[in-house]
């Protein structure tokens, strides 16, 4: 199809004549060269041949008058003549379609991108709601028993909650922790691998449902205007662990701002305000050596349970300890237990700088 075909579908059919200034009749959808229909006094290629035949050229012998057919002004222009029959005002009007046209583009390819992201995450979140894969079918059994379960959590009465555990951590405890975790509804969706989290940070990867997770937890915190808690099952130096995963789950991406990881104007994709109210208390789960974090905040110097591992009756034991792991987890999910201020601190260069030098101590 050739341009003066297609300009009247894609201008519209609100035209008059270029040069008497006629308008077509009512119900008339097309130019047409019949006076009768338009007005036009110049009704033929010959006719404004003569009422302009000046010697100029064929532009100026053959003005562009919307009287004529389509047919008419294919014949008597070339197709550089064609591209002088667009008028300013019609360019301006193309300009607007092709931006209309590109805008229309721009936000299918992002819902595209959107559904995308979205099947990707929920792709993850069904591996990382699988059995572990750690666990081997002949290794050691759960020691918190192979029926044990958290208390269940109530969205009406308990205080959000999400966990960063290492596996490894106590002897294997943390594993066997998680492994609890991904039997009951809730506990499943928020309870992670920190290993894992930290190792999978591509898009739609284990970091993005961490981040999706952490994100669900602000809102029901909000909602009810509480401070959502983060589980850090590990060493004393997991809670430092901890503290990193969740700053790298905030931290704005510019590449990937469509998705959610627009800059809130100070780094992250929380701005200040909801950094100050929602960042998660930080209950410290002791499964290392010393524990001092975790004794310091009251959570003990020994994971939950580990006492009982102790005791003569083996029957028993895995009852206590899930008994002793289900009240742990019940003071964290608790609105009774109190939340204590801390600070985040670091050393940072200098504004322009890349790195900076310090000293921590200098033995005499």
């Amino acid at each position: 199809m050739s341009a003066i075909q297609v300009l009247p579908k894609l201008l519209g059919q609100d035209w008059s004549c270029w040069t008497c200034d006629s308008k077509p009749a009512a119900g008339v959808a097309t130019p047409a060269a019949d006076e009768a229909t338009t007005g036009c006094t110049i009704n033929s290629v010959e006719s404004r041949t003569e009422h302009d035949d000046s010697g100029s050229n064929l532009d100026k012998a053959i003005p562009p008058c919307h009287c004529l057919t389509s047919a008419s002004i294919e014949d008597s222009l070339d197709e550089d003549s064609v591209q002088n029959v667009i008028s300013e005002a019609d360019q301006r009007m193309l300009r607007v379609e092709r931006r209309r046209w590109t805008l229309q583009r721009e936000a299918a390819e992002q819902t595209s991108r959107k559904q995308e992201l979205l099947e990707l995450i929920r792709q993850t979140s069904i591996e990382h709601q699988g059995p572990p894969l750690f666990r081997e079918a002949q290794g050691p059994a759960n020691r918190f028993g192979s029926t044990a379960r958290f208390p269940p959590f109530d969205k009406s009465k308990h205080v959000p909650v999400l966990a960063l555990i290492n596996r490894g951590s106590g002897a294997m405890a943390g594993a066997d922790i998680l492994a609890v975790a991904q039997k009951m509804p809730y506990y499943q969706d928020r309870f992670f691998n920190i290993i894992d989290v930290v190792r999978d940070r591509r898009r739609g990867g284990l970091m993005d449902v961490f981040r999706q997770q952490l994100n669900a937890a602000r809102e029901e915190a909000k909602a009810r205007g509480l401070r959502p808690r983060l589980i850090s099952g590990g060493g004393d130096g997991t809670a430092s662990f901890a503290l990193y995963v969740i700053f790298a789950a905030l931290s704005a991406d510019p590449e990937r701002a469509d998705e959610g990881l627009a800059d809130a104007g100070n780094g992250f994709i929380w701005s200040d305000e909801e950094l100050s109210d929602f960042f998660p208390a930080i209950a410290q789960m002791p499964l290392g050596t010393a524990n001092d974090f975790g004794a310091n905040l009251g959570w003990g110097r020994k994971y939950p349970g580990a006492a009982a591992l102790g005791h003569i009756q083996t029957s028993k034991r895995a009852s206590l300890a899930e008994q002793a792991l289900q009240q742990w987890i019940s003071a964290v999910i608790s609105p009774e237990s109190h939340v204590v201020g801390f600070d985040v601190w670091g050393f940072m260069p200098a504004p322009g700088a890349e790195a900076c030098d310090f000293k921590l101590c200098e033995l005499g």
